[in-house]
């Protein structure tokens, strides 16, 4: 593996129109339990496990919005049933030094301390990351692990069943009202949300985090990541 590439990481890029892993340094970089296999997983339903996906294409904004779109299989249980503990999507700010590089995180999802991290949207089955809510959807600032919203319960839970497999995400922000809106499988869940003391660069990439623990761990994977201007 070339030693431009962190150790403990993996690298992807498009060989022959099909994302393989490469051993330079490429678009996609998996770290912790990831892997490529259904999609990109993150966790697979086994305890103590964190993966973080980062898409290391920077993103150039030209106006006030960056549409960030995702989709994710999160299964098979619900925190009742045993499962979590959940997903963040969050930006990055290219900038920070060791913001590609740098996946050693805390919190219960890795986000927390995670090098460039801005603000993320945690999609939480157990209620960690939304402090005591689970099957809930919140925004927290990365700097000092901060909620920027009553976390709202997601109706049919977070977890994806075998029907909805790769519920579609769609998260807006504008960064110049800063605000943010969070659509999940067609349904608005936050509107309008404002996240105050965060300024977000016209230059961000993003990434996913996700995280089990003891007791509490589900197969989580993610598809289809991607930033654009407009939705």
């Amino acid at each position: 593996m070339s030693s431009d590439i962190p150790q403990g990481c993996h690298d992807y890029g498009v060989v022959d129109g099909e994302l393989v892993e490469i051993d330079e340094e490429g678009d996609w970089r998996m770290a912790g339990h990831g892997k490529l296999g259904y999609g990109f997983e993150l966790t697979q339903d086994a305890d103590e496990q964190e993966g973080h996906l980062l898409c290391r294409v920077p993103f150039e904004c030209d106006g006030a919005e960056i549409h960030a779109s995702l989709e994710y299989v999160m299964e098979p249980k619900s925190a009742a049933e045993g499962g979590g503990q959940g997903l963040c999507v969050y930006l990055v700010d290219p900038s920070v030094e060791g913001w590609d590089r740098h996946f050693d995180g805390s919190g219960p999802l890795g986000f927390v301390g995670k090098k460039g991290a801005i603000v993320g949207v945690g999609i939480d089955c157990t209620g960690d990351f939304c402090e005591g809510s689970p099957a809930s959807i919140a925004i927290k600032r990365a700097s000092d692990c901060k909620l920027l919203c009553e976390p709202v319960p997601l109706e049919g839970g977070v977890v994806t069943r075998k029907d909805e497999f790769w519920r579609k995400v769609k998260i807006k922000f504008d960064i110049e009202e800063n605000t943010c809106d969070v659509t999940i499988g067609g349904v608005k869940v936050l509107d309008d949300i404002h996240f105050k003391g965060i300024q977000i660069p016209k230059t961000v990439c993003i990434g996913v985090c996700a995280g089990t623990a003891a007791g509490h761990s589900n197969h989580m994977c993610v598809n289809k990541l991607k930033l654009k201007s407009e939705d």
